[in-house]
């Protein structure tokens, strides 16, 4: 779910026009229409679509979750933005769609067990295929949020995740 989050206005106040004591001078129509051109593009939605490569077979389901914050990322889908829940043998990509322009971070987890969660091993290490966004490889830890993000300030952004066992 996305909100549109605003201002709060102050119980009892109201919005007013300013009151100017001189004239302003107008600018000209076309210098108008660039500043709205200009400012069009940051109020537009972005669509992020996750491709997800390297899956070692098509049992289970691909966990895919989409982070605009470090809080739960790279393995609390609970905590992610969005998620998405695939069958193993039917992912193509997934289209994240009318998103706020921003940075974010995708995880995604072969879930061959269908267990909805991380299965780990000693020390935390996954016994199920992990990705995360930026393709980042980490031996002894999950990659953070800062190292897996990206910026969708584009009307599109691609993202190719590959698969490691």
């Amino acid at each position: 779910m996305t909100a549109l989050l605003t201002a709060p206005v102050a119980p009892g106040s109201e919005a007013a026009e300013p009151v100017e004591k001189t004239p302003r001078k107008q600018a000209p129509a076309a210098a108008v229409s660039r500043q709205k051109d200009t400012d069009a593009p940051e109020k537009q939605a972005a669509t992020v679509t996750v491709r997800v490569k390297g899956l070692k077979n098509s049992e289970g389901n691909v966990l895919i979750s989409l982070f605009n914050q470090a809080d739960g990322f790279p393995a609390n889908h609970e905590k992610a933005l969005r998620a998405a829940v695939i069958p193993a043998g039917k992912l193509n990509e997934v289209v994240f769609k009318d998103l706020p322009r921003g940075t974010y971070a995708v995880a995604v987890c072969h879930d061959e067990n269908e267990s909805m969660t991380l299965e780990t091993g000693f020390f935390g290490k996954p016994k199920e295929g992990v990705g995360t966004s930026n393709n980042v490889r980490k031996k002894t830890r999950a990659p953070t949020f800062s190292e897996a993000s990206f910026k969708a300030l584009e009307p599109r952004r691609d993202i190719e995740i590959t698969i490691q066992y």
